[in-house]
């Protein structure tokens, strides 16, 4: 493969990470696809079974076609999110796990002081979180 169609490839796939398609879509894309292939798998064998070399070249022709088609179809149903997934599981971190992890050592005896009701208030912004944090300090006896 030559640098341009490795860049056309690329672009393409990083074209279809972006794309968002509803589930419902994603699934009608799957099955026409899978129909399309199992077509034209049935069309080459029958076509090897009855020894008609018309029917063994369309078949040879839609799987030529269909392949290719196929594992873009793959990228698209079961694709991740791209960016969008991961701005969602970085939402999740900066205001559910990091908040609850200071809570746990707010909670912890430190030396010779515990905090008592400890309460974190995170304010998002994008990727970036601000957290408040509250709590009353007393001393161990």
């Amino acid at each position: 493969m030559n640098d341009e169609s490795m860049k056309a490839s690329s672009d393409l796939m990083r074209w279809l990470k972006m794309l968002t398609l509803p589930s419902w879509a994603k699934l009608l894309i799957a099955v026409v696809m899978l129909l399309t292939l199992f077509s034209a798998l049935g069309m080459l064998i029958w076509g090897l079974l009855s020894a008609k070399l018309e029917i063994i070249s369309s078949a040879v022709a839609m799987l030529t076609i269909g392949v290719p088609i196929g594992l873009i179809v793959v990228a698209l149903v079961f694709d991740d999110g791209g960016s969008r997934k991961l701005a969602e599981l970085t939402k999740i971190v900066l205001t559910k796990e990091i908040p609850e992890a200071i809570l746990q050592n707010l909670g912890s005896t430190s030396g010779d002081t515990s905090y008592n009701n400890p309460k974190v208030l995170p304010t998002l912004s994008d990727c970036i979180a601000d957290y408040v944090l509250s709590a009353t300090r007393t001393p161990l006896a």
